[in-house]
This record gives C-alpha cells, sequence and structure tokens, in this order.
C-alpha cells in the first residue's frame, strides 16, 4: 500500500531541507512512517540495510574483505552513518558502490560538507538525503548524488550555513 506512494508528489508538502525534518512524516526520531518514506526514498539507490547483513555481505564478497575495512571500522571513523531504529542499526545504501560494496565517496563528501560544525546524527543525516529539497528543484539529494554532485554539495553547504547561524 505505501509502496505506491510517489514522494515526489510530497515535496510540496515538506519545507526546505534546514527544518530538521520536523513537521513532516520524516520525523527528528525515526517513526514507523518515518522508516517507510526512507526506505521509499532510498529505493533506487540500493534501499536501506540492517547493519548485521550488510556487514556479512563485506565479509563475505569474495575479496576475503581485503581493500575495505570491516563494518564496525567504517562507522567508527564515521565513514557511513547508520541509524537505529526498532533495536537494529540501519545503514542507507547509497552510502556504497553497490557493485564492489566499497564506500562511495560522493555520499561522504555531501556528508562532511553538510556537517561542518554541526553534528547531525544518523538519523537526520538520511532525513536529509532522502528529502526533496528547494535548493534542488525539490528533488531529493539521493537521487542527485550520481547525476548533480556539484548541486548536491552547494544544498548541503547551503544548509550547513543556515543551520550554524
Amino acid at each position: 500500500m505505501h509502496a505506491d506512494i510517489d514522494i515526489s508528489a510530497l515535496a510540496t508538502r515538506w519545507p526546505a531541507a534546514h527544518d530538521g525534518c520536523a513537521g513532516d512524516i520524516l520525523a527528528q526520531t525515526p517513526s514507523s512512517g518515518g522508516f517507510r518514506m526512507l526506505k521509499l526514498a532510498c529505493r533506487a539507490s540500493g534501499g536501506i540495510a540492517r547493519a548485521d547483513d550488510l556487514a556479512r555481505l563485506l565479509c563475505d564478497r569474495g575479496d576475503g574483505g581485503q581493500g575495505e575495512p570491516m563494518l564496525g571500522e567504517l562507522l567508527a571513523r564515521a565513514e557511513v552513518f547508520g541509524f537505529l531504529w526498532r533495536g537494529s542499526v540501519w545503514l542507507p545504501m547509497f552510502q556504497f558502490d553497490l557493485r564492489r560494496l566499497s564506500v562511495q565517496r560522493a555520499a561522504q563528501q555531501v556528508r562532511a560538507e553538510l556537517q561542518g560544525a554541526v553534528a547531525l546524527d544518523g538519523w537526520d543525516c538520511a532525513c536529509w538525503f532522502a528529502r526533496p529539497h528547494a535548493g534542488l528543484d525539490y528533488r531529493a539529494p539521493v537521487d542527485l548524488l550520481a547525476t548533480d554532485l556539484p548541486g548536491v554539495l552547494e544544498a548541503a553547504r547551503a544548509d550547513r550555513w543556515i543551520l550554524n547561524g
């Protein structure tokens, strides 16, 4: 039933991305509705995955894990982010090159630009990437990472400036 929702149709009801996701279905705290919307928004870029499942994939990917740190190390070094929902850590898969299961540098760049001096938690970051953004013609940053990285970086830079005051 929720799979038929067109997230782009919701763009005009969502305020600009710099409001911390307040007042819309992607609230500041994960909820069932917010989790479903995040899954839907990230579907085209690989969806979201439970950390346990992703860690197994990274270990079993055939090269013995050489050249890529394990998921725990990636999280500890803040190279990727996740969020807690219903007792499990979940990670948006747009952070990974799905063919090689390696870290997607574009997502890292945007997150670094967005965070600046403000520490956003994993849910806040996921919300920012998933929500249509006024500076991107109400398209979600997650949908433009591969095609308009400079535009997404500029949107993150503008929001960082607003968040930092």
